[in-house]
């Protein structure tokens, strides 16, 4: 059971540094830029990840 502890351990580590240095500044640059490129390639590279579709844009329209 021990050896079990510590892979479970090592893969929380592992993902929440994933989180830390790929997904968190993809996300707060696509929130938070007033740069519509930047917010626009960081949106890609989420999308890219996590294969989602953003159904509307800001002002509500659908998305072709």
């Amino acid at each position: 059971m021990g050896p079990v502890i510590v892979v479970v351990i090592a893969l929380l580590l592992l993902a929440a540094f994933f989180v830390a240095s790929v997904v968190a500044p993809a996300v707060r640059t696509a929130h938070s830029s007033d740069d519509a490129g930047k917010r626009q390639a960081a949106l890609e590279v989420l999308e890219t990840m996590f294969r989602w579709r953003r159904t509307t844009h800001r002002n509500g329209e659908k998305e072709q």
